[in-house]
This record gives C-alpha cells, structure tokens and sequence, in this order.
C-alpha cells in the first residue's frame, strides 16, 4: 500500500509540470493569434 502511495506522488511530482508546460504552451497559441 505504501509502496503504491509513493508510486503515485512520483507520478503527480512528474505530470503537473508537464501540464503546466502544456498549459503555457497552449496560452502563448492563444495570445500570438
């Protein structure tokens, strides 16, 4: 169970920045239009 928690803490720590990467990316699209 522990070993499943930490599993997925690692996965939030690795996906929010690329969602937030993603995010900008699509903000800057919508601002250089």
């Amino acid at each position: 169970m522990h070993i499943v928690f930490s599993l997925l803490r690692l996965w939030h720590l690795c996906w929010r920045p690329f969602l937030l990467r993603w995010n900008c990316r699509k903000l800057e699209k919508l601002i250089c239009r």
